[in-house]
């Protein structure tokens, strides 16, 4: 790797300065990511690269986990529990800052209790929890094959029931 020079990397390591916000964030699928944000360089670098570490590992400078020319990027697919490290390095051609400070992360990832806003969980009868207008105590909409009010079926039409 080659070195900056001197006050090339001063600058590059000053706007590079890590790490204002750290956010977590959850998916449908539980999944946590993390979104870094960082001071620009001035002048600009040609990019960034963002490197990740586990606790207790090190980092592995030729696979960075986010390459690119903005001030913000996302990680994801991080494991609940597990901590994470962050740096950054400021790169122009081969040429690369040093390290910036580093951050640390561990995501905690809880999945929502009503992810669909209806006012009911899966543990109380909600058997679409990603859908509000499905729930326990919903008008179901008979003859339509789905089961709105989550009673195990869809509700009969009158002209379908046998007299």
């Amino acid at each position: 790797m080659n070195s900056l020079s001197s006050g090339r990397c001063r600058r590059l390591l000053a706007a590079v300065f890590l790490i204002g916000i750290i956010s977590l964030f959850t998916t449908s699928l539980y999944a946590a990511q993390v979104t870094l944000q960082w001071d620009a360089n001035d002048p600009a670098p040609q990019g960034y690269r963002v490197f990740r570490r586990v606790a207790g590992g090190t980092y592995n400078y030729s696979s960075p986990a986010w390459t690119g020319a903005g001030t913000t990027c996302t990680i994801s697919s991080l494991l609940e529990g597990t901590t994470y490290y962050f740096v950054v390095r400021a790169y122009v051609g081969s040429d690369q800052s040093a390290d910036s400070n580093e951050v640390r992360f561990t995501p905690s990832v809880t999945p929502p209790a009503d992810a669909d806003g209806d006012g009911y969980t899966v543990s109380q009868g909600d058997c679409n929890d990603a859908n509000a207008s499905i729930r326990p105590n919903a008008t179901d909409i008979c003859g339509d094959g789905i089961d709105q009010n989550c009673n195990g079926s869809d509700q009969l039409c009158p002209q379908d029931i046998d007299d």
